[in-house]
């Protein structure tokens, strides 16, 4: 929960939180705590340290992300929290309701799983419709959940139990890739980190 309160407090500071400062709101027997928040920040590229004039070290957020997260706080920007609501004619004329959104995160993610397996099945590259971009790929990859071979994807041992999990593990899982993929941290840092930020939200309707 350190990271979490760090970044909540720092998030509309208009200047740069001295380091001093930032260590008076912590005990000293909670001194570990806070240096593993702060290397945490840091190596996701959400906290960044600096050298006043007088030598002093300050830390300020990321203007990317504390732009963003307050936009998604406040619903403002150009695309406020949940993005801009579609024309009809965007659409399709359909109304995207949370049926229609919950039916076709189900049918992507389904695209993904389908994809793991296929080379297990017999089907050859391209004999079936899969929606699977280039960065989902890498992804699979990444997690030794896929290889290729002769230019189909097999699934690996760790692809078959992933595919047994239930589909919020499933995405906890691809979170963990992902952020070591992104930014070269452990499998605990990531794990930490996500559950910094509530990782209840992970929940999904169809494994409730």
């Amino acid at each position: 929960m350190a990271a979490k309160s760090i970044v909540m407090a720092m998030l509309y500071m208009p200047v740069s939180f001295p380091a001093a400062d930032l260590e008076a709101w912590f005990k000293p027997s909670a001194r570990r705590e806070r240096e593993q928040a702060l290397s945490i920040l840091d190596r996701l590229h959400i906290l960044a340290s600096k050298r006043e004039d007088d030598r002093s070290l300050s830390y300020s957020l990321s203007s990317g992300f504390q732009r963003s997260l307050r936009q998604a706080l406040e619903g403002s920007g150009t695309h406020r929290t949940f993005g801009v609501p579609a024309s009809k004619a965007e659409s399709g004329g359909k109304r995207l309701g949370i049926d229609f959104l919950d039916q076709h995160a189900r049918a992507q993610w389904e695209g993904i799983l389908f994809f793991m397996v296929s080379g297990a099945a017999g089907f050859e590259p391209g004999s079936v419709n899969m929606d699977v971009g280039p960065g989902t790929t890498k992804l699979l990859h990444a997690g030794d959940l896929v290889r290729t071979v002769h230019g189909s994807p097999r699934i690996t041992k760790e692809g078959f139990s992933f595919v047994l999990q239930e589909t919020n593990a499933q995405v906890w899982n691809l979170l963990i890739v992902y952020l070591k993929m992104s930014g070269g941290v452990s499998t605990a840092t990531s794990c930490y980190f996500l559950q910094t930020f509530e990782p209840g939200v992970l929940t999904t309707r169809s494994s409730a």
